[in-house]
């Protein structure tokens, strides 16, 4: 029998390692695969690339690289056939190891999750990878030789792994038409592995570095910017004018993959209504599209070379719109979409605007361009800009809105110190949590969604959380207490404490309504209050005859839920989540805090609440379960304190 667990309580499900649990039902019966004898040889050829590769591509000398060949005892290709054999023999199948061997699930992950629990840890074939080896003298200068040449292990490397890491430059240079990558990806595939201390240093070169970077040097420029086009490309704008007199220059490139049509208007100084251009200012190639123009980007080549990211040349294109001294055109306004519409990019939902600077309204005058302009970096600008300029707003896109800037922040997208960045993100979200932000604009999201959104962003502070160290470190864990704050109170909220209780006293007295208003006064809640909700309650209780008792019991119960959620008393959830997850050390001072919650005795409560979270304080980095026990736990010790100083008077 196979089968797997879900808990409906909180819709998680549990496997076995990611495989189904499974009992046999008749001991007579053997329920064991008959070994296999062959595999497909480029199955195997696969297998003994990526175990290589998880070895750490071992160099050998060629000489003992063709001993090994000619003996047929390819340490790599032996030991990879052998392990796949056992794992079918034991019910892993053969679609599964082509998975692995095609790279489209990481063999060290399948080690952990499959190889492991399935073969033991001991096996064999986990005992290839290489360990570190403490540092050996060196040799005396009279006796030092030099050391033969040591090449790579002569192991062939598919043709399909190379044109899936081709595929992955590609696809990281912004898609560029034309462009091929194999050279580039068989030197990647076949170098040797760069040290993760070494990766952590590097900066993310983007193709339009190189102008960003001309254009801030150019005295010209009175204003430029850089707006993301998707997860990939970007498009770099710049308002030039050479003098006071001259003509506005307004440049914008782009690396994206694929042609771009510039679907734009024009504003007046001090408007942001959409007009259509005047002629006068109308690139080479363009039309009108109702009441707007539309003018194809081309190829730049202005700069007598290519931007160089990796390596790789990146073609780039490129529209200049020339708007002639003593315009009435105060700034550009427009959308972009690819040249067979099937891709349209907006700036955050909104439109681009590009100020244009006039004698009567330079730009560090013009109140009607774009005032987020004016903001003073770019994390600031973009969490803005998602805040005013999306039509439809809701939870759900500002949690899926702040996981993407959070991996920005941390992938170094921004030129800010990391913990001022935070900080700005924390703002944000605590904005958010006590309702001074929007929860909800025309659109409406299923809980599910909503809650899928909220695990997205939490897994990923938990993850900065691992990654980050000092001040950083502390505004993500502040982070993360925001969050947890809000996924408690996402479905219900502190009004529906009062609300319930009225509708109890509602029951209790027969149906009288008097009782039920009077306990939502008592609480502050009036009738105009209840219809502000997102969910207005417009209409008073029903009474349902012969469902008294039943109701009272129901809503008693609910009530006790609500009450536990808005005291931030989630201490026992936060356990239950962190499961087994909690260190042995950990465990009897938290049962202490568990089991006496509430108590007049508040220092030995303090005391073992302080003790848990110092027994997990070297567990926490990454695990978001653990995080939240320990702002639970958090939380006992300031209720505690609070009520130790309500005693005292």
């Amino acid at each position: 029998m196979n089968f797997v667990l879900k808990d409906d309580a909180t819709n998680n499900w549990w496997d076995n390692n990611s495989a189904n649990f499974r009992v046999p039902l008749r001991k007579e019966v053997d329920t064991r695969v008959k070994p296999v004898d062959v595999l497909p040889k480029p199955l195997c050829d696969k297998w003994a690339w990526v175990r290589w590769d998880w070895e750490g591509r071992p160099p050998r000398s060629e000489q003992e690289a063709t001993e090994e060949y000619e003996r047929g005892v390819q340490i790599c290709f032996v030991t990879g056939v052998q392990e796949m054999k056992e794992l079918m023999a034991r019910g892993r199948l053969l679609d599964e190891l082509w998975r692995v061997g095609e790279g489209k699930w990481k063999y060290a992950d399948y080690q952990d999750k499959v190889i492991k629990p399935t073969l033991g840890r001991d096996h064999p074939a986990l005992a290839g990878r290489p360990r570190a080896t403490p540092p050996q003298a060196p040799l005396p200068a009279a006796a030092a030789t030099p050391a033969p040449p040591v090449a790579l292990l002569d192991v062939p490397i598919p043709e399909d792994l190379i044109a899936v890491q081709a595929y992955v430059l590609w696809e990281r240079a912004g898609k560029p038409q034309g462009a091929d990558f194999a050279a580039p990806a068989r030197a990647e595939a076949t170098s040797a592995p760069q040290l993760s201390a070494d990766k952590g240093s590097e900066k993310r070169e983007m193709p339009l570095d190189f102008l960003v970077g001309q254009f801030a040097l150019d005295p010209a420029t009175q204003w430029r910017r850089v707006f993301g086009l998707g997860s990939k490309s970007q498009m770099l704008a710049v308002v030039r004018q050479e003098h006071k007199d001259g003509p506005v220059q307004v440049d914008m490139f782009s690396d994206a993959a694929s042609p771009l049509v510039m679907h734009w208007g024009v504003t007046k100084p001090g408007s942001q209504d959409w007009n259509l251009p005047p002629e006068e200012v109308w690139p080479e190639a363009t039309h009108t599209s109702g009441h707007a123009a539309e003018t194809p980007f081309v190829s730049c080549t202005d700069f007598g070379r290519d931007v160089l990211p990796a390596n790789m040349r990146v073609p780039l294109q490129r529209v200049t719109v020339t708007i002639p001294q003593g315009s009435w055109v105060g700034g550009l306004i427009m959308v972009l979409r690819s040249s067979d519409s099937t891709m349209w990019y907006k700036d955050a939902g909104g439109n681009f605007h590009l100020p244009v600077p006039s004698k009567a309204a330079p730009l560090a005058r013009q109140e009607g361009g774009d005032p987020l302009s004016r903001l003073p970096d770019d994390l600031s600008r973009a969490i803005v800009e998602a805040e005013v300029k999306s039509s439809a707003w809701t939870l759900m896109h500002r949690f899926n809105k702040a996981a993407d800037l959070v991996n920005e922040v941390l992938n170094g997208y921004y030129d800010l110190d990391v913990a001022d960045a935070f900080s700005r993100v924390f703002v944000w979200l605590r904005y958010s949590a006590t309702r001074k932000l929007t929860w909800q604009r025309n659109y409406n999201t299923q809980p599910r969604i909503l809650s899928a959104a909220q695990d997205r962003l939490t897994g990923t502070v938990a993850s900065a959380h691992a990654r980050t160290s000092g001040e950083a470190q502390e505004w993500v864990r502040l982070l993360l207490t925001t969050e947890w704050h809000q996924k408690l109170h996402n479905n219900t909220t502190p009004d529906d404490v009062p609300i319930c209780e009225a509708y109890l006293a509602y029951l209790e007295s027969n149906g009288s309504m008097s009782a039920y208003w009077r306990t939502l006064s008592d609480a502050g809640i009036t009738r105009q209050r209840l219809e502000s909700y997102d969910r207005a309650i417009t209409l008073e209780p029903q009474w349902f005859d012969g469902k008294k008792d039943a109701l009272i019991r129901d809503f008693r119960n609910y009530l006790a839920i609500l009450k536990a959620v808005h005291s931030g008393a989630d201490l026992q959830a936060s356990a239950a989540g962190a499961g087994n997850r909690i260190p042995g050390s950990a465990r009897g001072f938290l049962a202490y805090v568990l089991s006496h919650l509430g108590d007049s005795q508040i220092l030995p409560l303090m005391e073992a609440a302080v003790e848990a979270r110092t027994e997990l304080a070297s567990c926490l980095a990454g695990s978001r379960e653990l995080l939240y026990l320990d702002l639970a736990l958090e939380d006992q010790v300031r209720q505690a304190a609070e009520r130790g100083v309500g005693a005292a008077g």
